[in-house]
């Protein structure tokens, strides 16, 4: 009987044991799964430049030019920081804007668009627009729907992502000074699973063409709209995920929805600059490491004007741990933040020859 005990006790240690090695294995794997697109990486496409130090981490990148680069403050949103990329100097700017203390605001942004520049919370909503010579600002007169996302075009026409339908859903559309002074389009977003979540994106306005691009965050769809919010090209990035798998529940006190697990993230960030789009990709492709992929933030490069894949690039971590946080191409160089740190790149001419 003792015997027969022993080795049952021996049999289940095995097993547990084996059990136990196989997760782990199993789990190494699944961490290191790779998708089934290739990355092409050419040698330094972006070289590594100078890096100032701002002293906090609450800086986002407001806008720039290729000669200087402006950062917002989500603690302190009137006023910015104006960093000179040729010798890092900065300049502090307070922002004069008429009329801004007589309303309760909840996410005040900072958009500067040289000569302009815009101040916008769509919780409220609100629209100011002033010139970068004065820093002085008055309320845009048509600012009467809420927004997700302001991109301006210019003075006195904007770009936003907004809520509309029934039930709500993530639209795009236009606002300018002229009657009627909003455009919309229900066309261009296409809803997968909540019309919310799963159309979820960043909206942008390319200077150098003044086209508006739109890129998804849980898919691998992107667009290129004119002014008029007509499609001019779609486009894909280069992994599979062409449906957002997220799971999507509804608060049952308001009938809104809430994410109820965490979903598939594909692009993290992007930026537009002379007709070139810049994704920051969270997916691991066929021909990367894990502990590469790791060190720092895989950017792909697309051309705006046919949506093909170019190459793409790491921006390695900070001293191994300081993560990017915001990103920002202005003429030859890219303007990278790391929380309370700034580090500007230089493109290199070969591999991005409209800039040179």
């Amino acid at each position: 009987m003792k015997k027969k005990t022993l080795l049952l006790v021996i049999v289940c240690f095995l097993l547990s044991n084996g059990t136990v090695y196989l997760l782990i294995a199993m789990s190494g794997i699944l961490k290191d799964t790779r998708n089934s697109f290739l990355r092409d990486f050419p040698p330094h496409p972006v070289l590594e430049g100078d890096t100032l130090n701002i002293r906090y981490n609450s800086y986002y990148i407001a806008g720039g030019t290729p000669h200087r680069v402006y950062l917002g403050n989500y603690v302190s949103p009137l006023h910015l920081l104006e960093v000179d990329l040729e010798t890092l100097d900065t300049t502090k700017v307070s922002l004069r804007v008429a009329g801004i203390m007589d309303q309760k605001f909840w996410s005040v942004r900072v958009k500067v668009d040289s000569p302009y520049f815009f101040v916008s919370d769509g919780a409220v909503p609100r629209i100011y627009q002033g010139s970068v010579d004065t820093w002085r600002a008055s309320r845009f007169a048509g600012d009467s729907i809420h927004f997700r996302a302001m991109a301006p075009i210019g003075w006195g026409k904007f770009a936003l992502k907004t809520l509309d339908g029934t039930p709500r859903q993530n639209v795009l559309a236009t606002l300018t000074s002229s009657i009627p002074s909003y455009r919309f389009t229900d066309s261009v977003l296409i809803k997968q699973v909540d019309g919310i979540f799963c159309t979820d994106g960043m909206l942008h306005v390319d200077p150098s063409s003044k086209q508006l691009v739109y890129v998804y965050h849980y898919r691998h769809d992107f667009f290129v709209l004119d002014t008029n919010l007509v499609v001019r090209l779609r486009g894909q990035t280069i992994d599979t995920v062409g449906r957002a798998k997220l799971t999507v529940a509804t608060i049952a006190s308001t009938d809104e929805y809430t994410l109820s697990s965490p979903p598939l993230l594909v692009n993290k960030r992007s930026c537009v600059s002379e007709q070139r789009l810049f994704v920051n990709s969270r997916l691991l492709s066929r021909n990367q490491l894990r502990n590469g992929f790791d060190a720092g933030e895989v950017m792909d490069v697309y051309d705006l004007r046919s949506g093909k894949y170019q190459f793409s690039f790491y921006i390695y971590n900070f001293w191994g741990s300081r993560r990017m946080t915001d990103v920002g191409v202005y003429g030859d160089r890219m303007v990278v933040l790391y929380g309370s740190l700034l580090r500007v790149f230089s493109l290199r001419p070969k591999y991005f020859p409209e800039i040179g």
